[in-house]
């Protein structure tokens, strides 16, 4: 082996700098051919050890998959580490490249298959990391042997990741599938970018979301229920720009698609929902509380226990907007049922959320802050950074409620510090105003100086996100700081209060609509 990589890294010197992209195939050619299988054999996982081989290639001699592993270790385009080795990644995508062509690929799909099988048996036994890293590596492999059941497994493992809120497992599944890009069958190549639609989406990456659904809506090889499904995420990515016009349009226009493609798997009821949510944030209660109540009746009818979930949590917000709060919790309610009896734990953070709400419109204090605690457990164990700011938001005003103004600041500080995270200039504006509020309740010199400090910098975040009227009424508020005489502390809790409210049940209150 000393004189392969010598005499490989004698050609290497010789070769031009525009012809390094062709040390690969420079090295396969100074191999025997049956050791040049195995190389070009172990471009096709990421990593590769002894077992791996002869899952690869079980014709191959055990003593020769072991004298291979050794000689491939020296290789300088080789890395090493406690999982195995692995072709560093520009000699691995040339390789990969190779298998991909019509000549190669009849091999390449036995391979495939065969290690798509070895990952699904480590999967089997194992748990928590290994598991996702199993279940990840079998989908990869099982695109190469059979397509179509390689890509279901995909959108199922990205359906999960997404259901937990774990985006960066479906950042990296997304880019596993991409490296069949060149093989991929046109409409999964569509379904594979609407997949990473919707991760932008939930990114908060508006701009890069609208783009790829647009996209696959003027796409003519998009499939109706395709379309359909894009034309409902640009609603979406409407709705939480507050483009609500937009995203009604939308709607409307996903829901006449569906009404004449019935045989697309669309569900009519998640389209009216989704319309009736919309309404509701514009305000036309009559409409929109019609809509939901046929979403719940039809998702009723077809015991779709997430879809009953998704309406009676927006028929709620729609009757905490309303003041109806009894009615209100009693939807929550539903939805939590629906929600618990279908497994998305996940997704009961938000009702928890929205339950804490309505008591706190009770002046039950001990149960809002209860429901707002335990939304925020579960979106600290999913990772959701936007959901915990807002869950500390509101958890800052009940125990504001309570007295516990020194609490109050520091949930406020933490939710102020996750919006600036995710840098959502709107959101941050609200906490940073609202935490104002509480320095202004404290009224020691010092406290008002930092009151002075969030109003201000407050203003400048609405300009900057072209909210005039609430940078108008937070300068309105700074320049009141002036006057000698101050308020009763009462009136500023009564002050404080009643704009968050407003403000909170205008945030990002609703189910994610998981399609």
């Amino acid at each position: 082996m000393n004189d392969l990589v010598s005499e490989f890294q004698r050609l290497l010197k010789e070769l031009p700098d525009e012809k390094t992209g062709d040390t690969t195939e420079l090295l396969l050619r100074l191999m025997p051919d049956h050791k040049a299988e195995v190389f070009r054999a172990c471009a096709i996982p990421h990593k590769f050890n002894k077992n791996i081989i002869m899952t690869m290639l079980p014709d191959l001699k055990p003593g020769l998959a072991e004298e291979f592993y050794q000689e491939f270790m020296e290789l300088s385009i080789i890395g090493s580490d406690q999982d195995g080795l692995s072709l560093h990644d520009q000699a691995r995508k040339e390789l990969f490249g190779w298998w991909l062509v019509p000549e190669n690929f009849g091999k390449f799909t036995k391979i495939s298959a065969r290690l798509a099988d070895y990952y699904n048996g480590m999967a089997h036994n194992a748990h928590g990391q290994s598991l996702e890293i199993a279940e990840r590596l079998r989908m990869f492999h099982l695109i190469g042997a059979d397509q179509e059941k390689g890509f279901s497994d995909f959108e199922s493992l990205c359906q999960q990741a997404r259901h937990q809120y774990r985006l960066s497992e479906c950042n990296v599944l997304i880019r596993l599938v991409h490296e069949y890009d060149l093989i991929l069958a046109p409409v999964r190549l569509l379904w594979l970018s609407y997949h990473e639609g919707k991760l932008s989406a939930d990114l908060r990456q508006w701009e890069k979301a609208e783009k790829i659904f647009n996209l696959i809506v003027e796409n003519t090889a998009s499939l109706p229920e395709l379309r359909i499904k894009a034309l409902l995420r640009l609603g979406y990515v409407s709705n939480q720009q507050y483009l609500l016009d937009t995203a009604i349009g939308y709607y409307k226009k996903a829901l006449e698609f569906a009404m004449n493609n019935p045989k697309t798997d669309v569900k009519i009821h998640r389209i009216k929902q989704d319309l009736g949510a919309t309404y509701r944030d514009k305000g036309e209660l009559t409409q929109a509380e019609m809509l939901l109540k046929e979403s719940i009746s039809m998702a009723k009818a077809e015991n779709d226990l997430s879809g009953i979930a998704l309406a009676y949590n927006s028929l709620g917000i729609l009757q905490l907007n309303r003041g109806d709060i009894n009615a209100a919790i009693e939807s929550f309610t539903m939805c939590l049922d629906s929600l618990t009896q279908s497994g998305q734990i996940f997704r009961t953070a938000q009702v928890y959320n929205n339950l804490g709400l309505g008591y706190e419109q009770l002046r039950d204090r001990d149960k809002s802050k209860h429901y707002f605690m335990k939304s925020l457990e579960i979106k600290q164990q999913a990772g959701d950074t936007l959901g915990q700011a807002l869950a500390l938001n509101n958890l800052a005003r009940t125990e504001a409620n309570q007295g516990e103004l020194e609490a109050a600041i520091k949930a406020s500080t933490e939710a102020i510090s996750l919006f600036d995270q995710i840098r959502d200039l709107y959101h941050l504006g609200v906490a940073t105003h609202n935490r104002g509020k509480l320095y202004r309740m404290i009224g020691k010199p010092e406290a008002i100086e930092a009151c002075r400090k969030d109003f201000q910098h407050a203003i400048d975040l609405f300009t900057r996100c072209q909210k005039n009227d609430e940078a108008k009424s937070v300068r309105e508020e700074l320049e009141s700081l002036t006057r000698k005489k101050r308020l009763p502390w009462w009136v500023w809790i009564a002050i404080f209060l009643f704009p968050i409210l407003l403000i909170t049940l205008f945030l990002l209150l609703s189910l994610p609509n998981t399609e």
